[in-house]
């Protein structure tokens, strides 16, 4: 009871403690009766968890979801790269101090510890990071001399690709690079670094091992029954324990008593998909999300590797600055006088911005005075700042905004210009200024300095239906006001009409959408056109001037926005109707001026004016619905995390069109619509087996070429697109024909042809035992039909680059080019096709290398040389008329019968996902094959599709009407 209590109490003095079930070892458990012995073993297993878990939570206090793995977000399948495991060895300085460093990387920060006074400090210190593909995967190092009393000094810093890195140095153990001056760029030291990263499939196969070494007392790699019932009580599921000979027996598949890892591995997949087996973390305790396979695995993987006690970073910061600070700074976070966080900056919070950099996806601090920050809070966030607004602070703060916006432009004013370079040395690049310092005369001249040409790219400049960034700023973007009321802006009266004034009709900008662009003094200060247009008018509203500072707009007490001088111009476009550009100006702004005037054509990223001295907003308003901002903008605002760009980053998702697709559009108008079309289907199968796999094909390649509008139907002569080299082989038109006939004898004029392909496809792809799904209707027919334009559909030739081009032109990602690849795991394919892959594919008549060596005399004798070149071959082995995930087997194991296939397996990125699939754990951790083939069924059947007034309904496939 003593003992029990004394691990009680323990538990509750840890962050995350361990689960019940890990304590509370059998006392019956082992292969021998010496109770010595089962007392040693268990104390044994007890003692490795508990050093795992103490070791697991030897993070920062307070970090909370910033880093911690029990909060880690979640990561897709298709997004996950691998755990890179990095390791700063050392550093070379110019002189002697005690030296620490910082990684950052994404939204987390981690320190090494203090060095030794040395200019050569070592600290093998290690950290495993998750990379995604479409997630940061560039790592800053920044090293700091240390101060303990108040903040540590940057030094240099390096920055490092860990995906590129891995590609280029695959064998490097340790690589140097230079540390950089954030003010000069010279350099100023190097460090020496190593980095790995763990493919999936990788990380899948030491996962069984990780598992293993928990209860794997004698180290030998096996699992004795007593081993084995160890394990079972760590996961945490009571059900699996009561089974454990049961299980034991199931795992031991050669019946010699021992469990080996592969025997493991294989139990926990079968046994996962039946009864879970694994409900917490044997580490940390924290339940895991059984239908989350993958992030189940990450957590698991992460948490192992930081209890071996290898990794001595400390993590729980959000940026460098916060990591580096010494004792003063944690004694004011202790006392609450300022906090680190993330969101609404109010209060304590409000002491440090923190903002995500868009490029790098890093968090990063937002330099600014910590006198200034204290005036701020006093002011704009009580209500006896608010008191003091009325009583004639508004009229202070315009007078020393007027007075310093003069003295900016005095010759006097350039000697500031050193030591606000030095202030904000990491923060401005003046390699990008187009003039040398000595040309700007006074400190306003180079606060409105011009970049040099090139300097800020212009996103899809020849596409003015993409929006772009106006300023370099800190950007939040709102789909609707309302979302804008909730997230950042706090006044009590924020209005769109409040914000672009009374000579300005706003109807049409009521529930529109709306961008902020916060512009920061360290900032370019020039402001470009967003969108391309016609200038309409200037209007300006007189107002005060209040800071423009997150302190300020974050405030419940004043309306920044609404109540600041601003100019509203609005611009008239093609693609998104009216669009108001609000200039605003703030505390310390001299003067807003544009250099464009009413009546001018625009292109965006044009230049339309600038704001002299201080920090200043700029707000886009467009009118409902003429704008879907970009996913990542969104997303960071909603957490009220301002996201820092540069003019020209592009603010419009541009992807698949989705239009006005719905699940069920025919239920009213032709509810009989969709079973008509299955019907058709299923009775043309029975005299043709093959028919899944033609109307999938026929599916696929209409909508590569037009979109999905049944172009590939029509008949008008030699220049069909039917006809086209790249549609070679394509069948099953009469199939839908046929059903188009009985749909217009019972709803004419209602059902695209274009639907009826995609309706087809679904209900074939059920015929061949593939999995059910919901088609979402409502496409109309195009009206253009011509061989020319389907010259770039994907080729059997075609390189895995090329594919993963053509693919990403219509919206499709690298792991919808596998699953929709992975459709020929029914059909067949002509030996036309195998002829070069056979006979031709390297100097002196080779065969292409990757074919299996037991494979390949099957297809010679299936294919010969100058055979017939129309025999038909199966494109999945042993299973061309089942739909399943072999053919991925296949694929992996160098049976892949087309080239295109076989390509797959030679790029990382594919191969990756392939892998994915038909890992060793798929069952237990793996995405699901069918419901991810589904997806991109879905996905591809929206590719430019046309709805509402667009094309047409054509009343026969094959002619237009």
């Amino acid at each position: 009871i003593k003992r029990l209590r004394s691990l009680r109490s323990r538990r509750r003095n840890y962050l995350n403690p361990l689960p019940f079930a890990l304590i509370l070892l059998p006392y019956t458990m082992g292969n021998g009766n010496s109770t010595e012995t089962k007392e040693s073993r268990r104390s044994k297993m007890r003692q490795k968890l508990q050093t795992f878990s103490s070791r697991r939570r030897l993070r920062r206090p307070g970090s909370g979801s910033v880093s911690g793995l029990a909060s880690q977000r979640s990561v897709s399948q298709e997004d996950f790269a691998g755990i890179a495991l990095l390791t700063l060895i050392g550093a070379e300085m110019k002189f002697k101090d005690k030296w620490l460093a910082c990684v950052s990387f994404g939204e987390q920060t981690f320190r090494t510890g203090i060095s030794d006074s040395t200019d050569k400090p070592i600290w093998n210190s290690e950290k495993k990071l998750l990379l995604e593909k479409n997630g940061p995967s560039l790592a800053r190092i920044s090293v700091f001399e240390t101060n303990m009393l108040s903040k540590n000094n940057l030094i240099g810093f390096c920055e490092l690709d860990l995906l590129e890195f891995v590609v280029q140095e695959p064998d490097s153990t340790c690589k140097s690079f230079d540390l950089l001056d954030p003010a000069s760029s010279t350099v100023v030291g190097s460090m020496f670094l190593s980095c790995s990263v763990e493919d999936p499939v990788e990380t899948e196969t030491s996962f069984a091992k990780r598992i293993l070494s928990i209860v794997d007392n004698n180290g030998d790699g096996h699992l004795s029954f007593s081993e084995f019932s160890d394990l079972m009580n760590a996961f945490g599921n009571l059900v699996a324990s009561k089974k454990k000979e049961e299980l034991f027996k199931a795992a031991d598949l050669n019946g010699d008593g021992i469990v080996t890892i592969d025997e493991l591995a294989a139990l926990l997949a079968v046994q996962q998909e039946q009864e879970p087996i694994i409900n917490s973390c044997p580490v940390c305790g924290e339940a895991l999300q059984l239908s989350d396979k993958l992030n189940a695995m990450i957590h698991l993987t992460l948490c192992f590797d930081e209890g071996t006690g290898n990794q001595t970073m400390t993590g729980g910061f959000l940026t460098d600055r916060q990591a580096s600070y010494g004792w003063m700074f944690k004694l004011s976070e202790w006392t609450h006088l300022s906090t680190y966080d993330v969101g609404l900056n109010t209060g304590s919070s409000a002491s440090h911005i923190v903002v995500i950099d868009r490029k790098t996806k890093r968090l990063v601090e937002e330099l600014i005075d910590s006198k200034i920050v204290m005036s701020m809070r006093a002011i704009y966030q009580s209500k006896i700042g608010l008191g003091l607004m009325d009583q004639g602070a508004k009229e202070i703060l315009q007078n020393i905004s007027e007075k310093q916006g003069k003295k900016m432009n005095t010759a006097e004013s350039a000697q500031n210009i050193p030591s606000f370079l030095e202030f904000f040395k990491d923060q401005i690049n003046m390699a990008e200024v187009k003039y040398p310092l000595d040309h700007f005369k006074t400190f306003n001249e180079f606060f409105i300095r011009e970049l040099k040409p090139g300097a800020r790219p212009i996103a899809c400049s020849d596409r003015d239906d993409v929006a772009v960034s106006a300023a370099d700023c800190r950007l939040m973007a709102f789909q609707s006001v309302d979302d804008s009321t909730r997230f950042w802006i706090k006044g009590r009266k924020f209005s769109i009409k409040g914000l672009l004034g009374k000579d300005v009709d706003s109807d049409a900008f009521l529930d529109g959408s709306l961008v902020i662009f916060r512009l920061a003094p360290q900032d370019y200060h020039r402001f470009h056109s967003p969108v391309s247009g016609v200038i309409e008018k200037f209007v300006d509203v007189p107002g005060s001037l209040y800071t423009v500072n997150p302190i300020a707009v974050n405030s419940k007490y004043c309306n920044v926005f609404t109540e600041n001088k601003r100019t509203v111009v609005m611009i008239s476009t093609a693609e998104f109707g009216k669009v108001a550009f609000v200039a605003i100006g703030a505390t310390m702004v001299g003067s807003i001026t544009f250099v464009r005037k009413e009546g001018d054509h625009i292109k965006k990223g044009d230049e339309l004016g600038y704001f002299s001295f201080g920090g200043s907003t700029v707000i886009c308003v467009f009118e409902k619905d003429s704008i879907k901002l970009d996913e990542d903008l969104l997303a960071n605002s909603a957490r009220s995390l301002e996201t820092l760009v540069t003019v020209g980053m592009q603010l419009v998702f541009i992807g698949i069109s989705v239009a006005d697709l719905k699940v069920g559009f025919y239920s009213n108008t032709c509810p009989q619509a969709e079973s008509i079309v299955k019907r058709v289907v299923s009775g043309a199968s029975l005299s043709d087996p093959n028919l899944p796999a033609i109307l999938l094909r026929l599916h696929f390649h209409d909508c590569f070429v037009e979109g999905c509008d049944g172009s590939i139907l029509v008949d008008n002569g030699a220049i069909s697109e039917k006809f086209a080299f790249g549609h070679e082989g394509v069948r099953g038109f009469e199939i839908i024909e046929a059903a188009k006939a009985e749909l217009e004898a019972a709803c004419p004029g209602v059902v695209s042809c274009a639907d009826i392909v995609a309706l087809a496809a679904r209900d074939a792809i059920s015929l061949a035992n593939g999995p059910a799904y919901e088609v979402p209707t409502g496409r109309r027919d195009g009206r253009v039909s011509n061989l020319s334009l389907a010259k770039d559909m994907p080729d059997v030739s075609d390189s895995i680059e090329i594919l993963k081009d053509k693919f990403m032109r219509k919206g499709l990602h690298a792991k919808e080019l596998v699953l929709l690849s992975a459709a020929h795991t029914i059909g067949t394919t002509a030996c036309f096709f195998m002829t070069k892959r056979l006979y031709n594919f390297l100097p002196g008549g080779q065969p292409d290398p990757t074919i299996n060596p037991v494979f390949l005399p099957e297809l010679t004798t299936q294919c010969p040389q100058n055979g017939d070149i129309n025999t038909r071959i199966p494109m999945d082995r042993s299973s061309e008329r089942l739909f399943d995930k072999q053919i991925l087997q296949n694929i992996k194991d160098g049976f892949a019968v087309l080239q295109t296939d076989a390509g797959l397996y030679e790029d990382v990125a594919t191969r990756q996902i392939v892998n994915s699939y038909v890992g060793l754990l798929n069952p237990l951790f793996g995405p699901s094959f069918e419901s991810d083939f589904v997806k991109a069924m879905v996905k591809m059947g929206k590719i430019n599709v046309k709805t509402g007034s667009n094309g047409e309904i054509r009343r026969v496939c094959s002619a237009f009407n």
